[in-house]
């Protein structure tokens, strides 16, 4: 009796001196959390290298709790049995078999552990020194997989993985402010009878530098006076949207002469000829001679030519009304 109690007592001090650096080589005592809390992991994406720490945590949790809490447990209830046991030989078989139990189970569990570990370092990338490795938990990994899946539309320093994106070629674009401008200015004109002889020009910019521009036309930036004057011509013209009299050929874009009253600063525009429009400008405008220069020709002023001076002058090559306008004028033509 003594004898085999003296057994028990040996084996189960030898586990507990063991116990030590067997659970701290893995890891062990493991509290959590299971799922991994760096950088905010915990509100991203799982990625494959998420769920492997994920395991080995599970794995590190169960071996804890049977150790630190489940282990003790038990045999103090077998020690208790003991003592209480005394002259009952039922009470006694079963506590000695559950220290058994708990004995075997822990040494069980650890030499599983161990075991493993072995086979692994051996046949898993040996240390070239030692001949070993780390821990096989720590073996069991991602292949450098993050924890968090790419997210191309992530924020830097944000909580989610931000994909990097700075290899991926984007395509040029105009501004969307400009393109909306854009749209709305040829909706205006369209609406009131005004026609545009081309699509705008991509990107959309607005320069007196470089190549003129072949096969566009721009409006973005156009002032606000030079589109209510061009409305009001196509008013005085009786211009429809079946029946547009006023054609623009030249807006914003780039190519035109440098100046403060410019294409390029929104105060000129170009009007195609038409019969209608010329025979307007030239009976209800005053005439003012010729512009020379390289771009002159026959100029005119609107009666409100005291006030803002905005002029009408027809150009060639080809022919077209250049108009500059420098303040909406308000007296019918």
């Amino acid at each position: 009796m003594n004898s085999r109690i003296s057994w028990s007592a040996l084996l189960l001090i030898s586990v507990f001196l063991a116990l030590p650096s067997a659970v701290y080589a893995g890891g062990i005592p493991f509290f959590g959390p299971i799922i991994p809390q760096g950088t905010n992991q915990a509100v991203c994406p799982a990625s494959w290298g998420m769920l492997i720490d994920v395991i080995n945590n599970i794995i590190s949790f169960v071996i804890t709790i049977s150790i630190v809490f489940i282990a003790p447990i038990v045999i103090a209830y077998a020690g208790f049995l003991l003592v209480t046991g005394t002259g009952n030989p039922g009470a006694v078989t079963k506590a000695k078999g559950l220290i058994t139990q708990v004995v075997v189970g822990i040494v069980v569990m650890l030499a599983a552990w161990l075991i493993v570990d072995a086979i692994m370092a051996v046949l898993y990338k040996p240390d070239a020194n030692t001949g070993w490795t780390t821990t096989w938990s720590k073996l069991i990994t991602s292949g450098g997989i993050g924890s968090c899946l790419e997210q191309a539309g992530a924020l830097p320093d944000g909580t989610l993985n931000q994909k990097d994106v700075s290899n991926i070629e984007v395509a040029s674009s105009s501004p969307p402010s400009d393109t909306l401008q854009e749209s709305s200015i040829r909706q205006r004109f369209a609406a009131a009878g005004v026609d545009v002889n081309n699509d705008y020009c991509v990107p959309i910019v607005s320069s007196c530098d470089g190549t003129p521009k072949q096969g566009c036309t721009n409006l973005s930036n156009m002032k606000e006076d030079t589109i209510n004057q061009v409305i009001a011509l196509a008013r005085a013209v009786k211009s429809t949207i079946e029946n547009k009299y006023v054609v623009i050929t030249g807006g914003t874009e780039p190519g035109h002469a440098c100046g403060i009253y410019s294409h390029q600063n929104g105060y000129k525009v170009d009007l195609g000829v038409t019969e209608a429009l010329s025979k307007m400008i030239t009976t209800n405008n005053s005439s003012i001679g010729q512009r020379t220069g390289d771009n002159g020709g026959s100029a005119y002023t609107d009666k409100c030519g005291q006030m803002n001076g905005n002029e009408y002058v027809l150009e060639s090559n080809p022919a077209h009304w250049d108009i500059t306008v420098k303040g909406y004028c308000t007296k019918p033509f």
